[in-house]
């Protein structure tokens, strides 16, 4: 029997690595078996060529004509035109410089979108250990509360309690029963949620010890480890230094395009041939197209901006809860080490110390406080991970 269900600091630290490698093992199994992750990587590939392509010339052009002359002793004509057109030098380096920046940007949301998945499977994860440690721990209820009915129904026999006590205590075992249902029934579909995340292989995680609790700093401190490393800003960052390469593609793609090539001509038994060359006069084709890159420009820097305001009140969110739930959960521990234990309520029970209307309420305060406190130990995990969500 146990006089305090939660986990003790020697207990905790000696189980630890244990736990964090058990949950360690399911996050890199889901790193390499997600089917979303798996897919976008050769979204990636994809768009990687996609940024590839374009960078070079215009293809060739041949143009071939043949003219009948009129009156016939005008002769025919042949002209063959062998012609390459390009843009402004300038605008091909400029064009890869943008290529460079995109291919650059797709490693940062390739990052989001596994820190987004990996967040999610280790929530799941911590869920699935405070359903197991609950789970724990109704089983344990339910047991008292067999074995508590039991003997009132004998003690109802015998005509030593009424009737009304020994309902109440159908009513108590019925609860925990149906509790550890609900309980039992979450754990699976969670278990199933998981499997889907784990390439549809299935998980089986049974663990009741939470990861390790990091020494968490400062919330400035916190605040720049978890900026450096976050790859929404670096999206950000990377927008803007994209945006400011458009406009110096855009200003190249303004200047004059240009074209050369070979031109050959045959008439009446003559030929000629030599060198051709064009150029564009940049009038009305690209209005625009460089205030439009500055705006967006702007945009970027606006973005960024929001997103550094964002995240920093965010983080502190997360911070003033983590340090309220550490002090809550201290709390309840003091309070729980001096309740009375299921094990003493039970013995006064049978004692005839206590009425069963009054261990019912006892035990009901018990398990309240108890639950409270698995309930803070959860939040307080999952504030963590939130937390440390950019080291996934």
């Amino acid at each position: 029997m146990y006089k305090i269900i939660f986990v003790s600091a020697f207990l905790f630290s000696v189980t630890l690595t244990l736990a964090q490698g058990t949950l360690d093992s399911v996050l890199n199994s889901i790193a390499s078996k997600n089917k979303t992750l798996a897919s976008y990587s050769k979204l990636s590939e994809a768009r990687q060529l996609e940024f590839r392509t374009g960078l070079t010339p215009y293809n060739p052009t041949v143009e071939y004509d043949y003219l009948l002359g009129t009156p016939s002793n005008a002769g025919n004509q042949t002209d063959i035109m062998v012609v390459q057109s390009f843009d402004f030098p300038t605008a091909y380096i400029k064009r890869k410089k943008v290529a460079n920046g995109q291919v650059s940007r797709l490693g940062f949301e390739t990052s989001v979108k596994r820190q987004a998945i990996m967040i999610q499977a280790k929530i799941a994860c911590i869920n699935m250990i405070y359903l197991n440690k609950i789970i724990v721990q109704l089983k344990i209820r339910v047991a008292n509360a067999k074995r508590v009915n039991k003997d009132l129904e004998t003690k109802l026999f015998n005509e030593e309690i009424s009737a009304i006590d020994a309902n109440k205590a159908k009513l108590v075992l019925l609860n925990s029963t149906v509790t550890l249902k609900m309980h039992e029934s979450t754990r699976e579909g969670l278990l199933l949620h998981l499997t889907e995340m784990n390439g549809g292989e299935s998980i089986g995680f049974r663990e009741t010890i939470y990861p390790v609790k990091p020494a968490v700093p400062s919330v400035d401190s916190l605040e720049i480890s978890i900026e450096e490393n976050d790859p929404l800003l670096k999206i950000h960052e990377q927008d803007i230094a994209i945006s400011e390469l458009q406009i110096g593609l855009m200003k190249a793609l303004a200047l004059p395009k240009m074209e050369a090539g070979y031109h050959y001509q045959s008439i009446l038994g003559q030929t000629f041939n030599g060198l051709h060359f064009g150029i564009s006069i940049p009038l009305w084709e690209n209005k625009n197209s460089v205030k439009q890159s500055k705006a967006y420009s702007l945009y970027a820097q606006a973005e960024l901006i929001e997103h550094k305001n964002d995240h920093k009140y965010e983080i502190k969110e997360l911070y003033e809860r983590y340090r309220s739930l550490e002090a809550s959960i201290a709390e309840y521990e003091n309070v729980l080490q001096g309740l009375s234990s299921e094990e003493l309520l039970q013995k006064s029970l049978g004692l005839g110390q206590i009425s069963f209307i009054e261990y019912a309420l006892e035990i009901d305060y018990y398990y309240r406080a108890l639950d409270q406190y698995f309930h803070l130990e959860k939040e307080l995990h999952l504030t963590l991970a939130k937390l440390y969500k950019h080291q996934l």
